[in-house]
This record gives C-alpha cells, structure tokens and sequence, in this order.
C-alpha cells in the first residue's frame, strides 16, 4: 500500500515541495524561514495531538517518536522567535480523526513532509548558512524501520477496497488541507490533477474525432 500511495500522490508530493521552497526561497532569509517554521508549527502541532488520540493504531508505527515540534519550536527559539510568541501561534483547526486508515494516510504525509524538511534544512545549510545559524541539530529523516513499520500498518488496515479507499482518500485530503494552510491562492494537488485527467480527456474526444 505504501508504494500504490507514493504513486498515487505524485502530483500532490511536487505541490507540497513547490509550497516549501516559495515560503523559503526568492530570496531565502532568516525572516522567511521563521515565517515558515511558524505555519509548519502551526499545521504540525494539532496534527501530532490527533495522532496522539487515535486509538487502533499498531504499537510498531509509534507515533511519539515520530513527533518533532519540539525541534521546531528549539529552531524558532534559536532564530529569535520567544517562546511565548511560539504559544501564540495560529493552530491549524482539525477535527479528531474517524479511524486508524484516515490516521495512517495523513500519518503518510506527515512522514512525506519529515522528509521534505529536512532536504529544505540540507539546501539551505549549502546555500545561505546563516539563515540557520543557533539552528539546532537535525532531526533525522524518517528511518528505514519506521518506513516498514508505517508501510505494515498500511497493508494491515487496506484489508478491503473500502479501506484502501479511505487510505487514499485521507492522504489527499492531508496534503490538500496542508497546501491551503500554506499557500492558499495557488492550486492545489487536487486542482492540478483535475486538469490534467480534463485535459487527457479532452485530447482523447480530440483524436477519437
């Protein structure tokens, strides 16, 4: 399932890349950065609260240590940015979630995003150091073990067509909702994707003609 989900998600993966590098990037600065850990903050911590409520889930995918709002919240201390201010950010408003398979898709993407993370800190320790200078040390990137034990979750609850569909169904609709928090008047994986399956179809009416 993890495999069907990567493949599933391409367009959706290079939106969410595209959303990091334009809050960052053009030129990257300090101030964006921390504007950016600050929305990353704010859509990751309600989110690490639901996961810590779902109950169902494999003891294997451990979500608390997959956790790493603690290391944003050290970086925005070390960029400047009070703790008290840090208490104030804006929450992304989430409901609980409704089963382990809607869960684990946006436990999916939250790991897609770990990952992103981290090659962003790589691109800008090489390119303007100073932006993370007092950053604190990296966390690391999602392990090979916790990618099995992530992709053995997801086989055990695709155990029908229906779950298999709510796997993909949430796993759209986290990165959708995490595009909207960051970059709203863009499109959106799902917008994207709907043009490109209108445009297929119309090119194949075009030579069916």
């Amino acid at each position: 399932m993890l495999d069907r989900l990567h493949s599933e998600t391409t367009v959706h993966r290079c939106v969410a890349d595209a959303d990091r590098l334009a809050l960052t990037d053009h030129p990257a600065t300090r101030e964006r950065y921390v504007d950016y850990l600050v929305r990353l903050y704010g859509f990751q911590a309600p989110l690490e609260s639901a996961f810590s409520l779902v109950s169902g889930l494999p003891p294997d995918v451990a979500v608390r240590e997959r956790e790493w709002t603690r290391t944003l919240v050290s970086d925005l201390q070390a960029l400047g940015y009070s703790l008290e201010r840090v208490l104030y950010t804006p929450l992304h408003k989430r409901r609980p979630f409704r089963s382990a398979a809607e869960a684990l898709g946006w436990l999916y993407v939250a790991e897609v995003t770990r990952n992103g993370h981290q090659l962003l800190r790589h691109f800008l320790a090489r390119k303007v150091p100073d932006v993370l200078l007092g950053a604190s040390p990296e966390i690391g990137r999602v392990s090979h073990d916790q990618w099995q034990a992530l992709s053995s979750a997801l086989d055990d609850v695709a155990s029908s067509d229906e779950a298999q569909g709510e796997l993909h169904d949430a796993a759209l609709d986290a990165y959708d909702a995490q595009h909207r928090w960051f970059r709203p008047d863009a499109p959106s994986g799902s917008a994207i994707k709907s043009g490109l399956e209108g445009a297929r179809l119309a090119i194949g009416r075009s030579g069916a003609g």
